[in-house]
């Protein structure tokens, strides 16, 4: 337990503690490890609760599971919960040694950079993007590695972020500042991956937050996770879908 306190991943995030009670209620419910990998799960059932913070609360709940189901119920005073008896990823045991304290304020960076100007490429597709690889994950049965679901879980949650809201064909037919950084090559993928890690090593320069969540892993094993994330954005992109 010490160890994961140290980690910061069994504190309740403020956005969920600032909640009234019917309202950390009902996002208990809905954000139980069970529910959030239901096929038919309506990510709008959070942004009706609170829609400013979705993709960090979908985001908590799946990546920090079990965790973040413990610190619900810690908050709404359920002490009889034994962390034990709840279901989750616990990615707190990889080696990685991820410092989730700093993972949910990553999150939470990235949250923010989504334009809510967008009708769609917003922060409530990313976290319904991230619930259905959730459930997708499950129904796949165990194809994937751990620290390979952590990190499309994570590419999941950055995959549109900074979306202008105008797709690769029209920055390419434009001259848009994007398409000539990118070289008319998945101007926006590359966007969305490049603004992803800058903001993971470069942190907030106006807060001065250290935002690395990957600090303690290895140059080998990061490269292999950064490696992993981009290529996982870069595949969300039309072109690899025709």
């Amino acid at each position: 337990k010490v160890q994961h306190e140290e980690a910061g991943i069994l504190n309740c995030l403020p956005e969920f503690a600032r909640l009234d009670i019917p309202q950390q209620t009902s996002l208990f419910e809905l954000l139980s490890f069970s529910k959030l990998r239901e096929w038919d799960f309506n990510v709008f059932d959070i942004s009706a609760i609170d829609e400013e913070n979705t993709l960090l609360f979908v985001a908590w709940a799946i990546i920090g599971s079990p965790y973040s189901q413990f610190a619900m119920a810690k908050q709404l005073g359920q002490p009889n919960l034994e962390l034990s008896h709840l279901e989750g990823y616990n990615f707190d045991d990889l080696a990685m040694k991820i410092e989730f304290g700093t993972l949910f304020s990553y999150l939470r960076a990235i949250q923010k950079d989504y334009k809510p100007s967008n009708p769609y490429h917003n922060a409530i597709h990313a976290s319904d993007v991230l619930q259905t690889l959730h459930s997708l994950i499950h129904m796949s049965g165990n194809l994937f590695d751990a620290e390979e679901i952590f990190s499309i879980l994570v590419a999941s949650a950055v995959h549109d972020v900074k979306h202008p809201g105008m797709n690769n064909a029209f920055q390419v037919n434009t001259f848009s500042k994007l398409a000539l950084i990118h070289n008319d090559a998945a101007v926006l993928e590359n966007e969305h991956s490049y603004h992803a890690y800058k903001l993971m090593i470069q942190g907030l320069s106006d807060e001065g937050d250290n935002l690395n969540f990957l600090c303690h892993v290895t140059t080998p094993k990061f490269a292999e996770m950064r490696n992993r994330i981009i290529e996982a954005v870069l595949h969300t992109g039309m072109y690899w879908n025709t």
